[in-house]
């Protein structure tokens, strides 16, 4: 008989899975395509999209889904997991528009942060130092810096400038010979003076390629869903 209503639930679009103490849980999926899977701190997941032209990231082992909500096209860029905590950054596509959803997925506990760095500006992105990290390609990038304590955003400084070197003027030409000039006793040298220490910047914080004026951006929490 329980065969029987298993065999049921698949063929009505249901998902059946065993708990560790025997007993079954039951979960409706919704027809859709699954775009890409990705492994997580809280298990495997999946990015679907859905008949309706909506964006989901299911996780099958808890039977559980985070609504993305209706864009264009929605596809992974890249994750990262530092100890119990993963990063997945999403590039969703609407029109003529691009931005960024970055999810923070740890065990039981789904979060979000919006990054928007401007519709047709280009952006490269990449992992260093255990930190996910996503820069616009311009003179002075705008950078955002995932890590495990949290999302930063900031303006890469522009690099000191070296003064321009300085041209000697030209000798003034002479008619006649100088006369020889008698060489004179040399002043000992002063002694040098001591040095004050470079003064430190205490609102910026080392990046991989520069320093970055931080605003941490704090994430907001999703609630998940039952099913797909």
């Amino acid at each position: 008989m329980l065969c029987a209503l298993v065999t049921a639930a698949m063929l009505s679009g249901c998902v059946v899975s065993q708990t560790r103490n025997g007993s079954y849980q039951f979960g409706f999926i919704d027809p859709g395509t699954s775009v890409a899977e990705f492994q997580t701190a809280n298990g495997k997941a999946r990015l679907r999209r859905h008949m309706d032209g909506t964006w989901g990231v299911r996780f099958p082992d808890t039977l559980s889904v985070y609504r993305m909500g209706r864009h264009d096209q929605v596809s992974l860029v890249r994750t990262l997991t530092v100890g119990g905590t993963t990063a997945a950054l999403f590039e969703r596509r609407n029109r003529q528009c691009v931005d960024f959803e970055l999810l923070t997925i740890t065990r039981g506990n789904v979060a979000r942060n919006l990054i928007q760095p401007g519709c047709g500006q280009p952006v490269s992105v990449n992992v260093e130092n255990d930190q996910l990290v996503l820069r616009t390609v311009e003179q002075r990038p705008m950078v955002w810096a995932w890590s495990p304590e949290g999302l930063k955003r900031g303006r890469l400084q522009a690099p000191p400038q070296a003064p321009a070197p300085r041209t000697a003027s030209p000798a003034p030409r002479r008619s006649t010979p100088a006369p020889p000039v008698q060489p004179r006793p040399r002043p000992s040298a002063p002694s040098p003076r001591p040095t004050s220490p470079p003064a430190r910047v205490s609102d910026a914080v080392a990046i991989p390629s520069g320093s970055i004026d931080v605003v941490k951006l704090p994430p907001t929490r999703v609630t998940l869903e039952k099913g797909d």
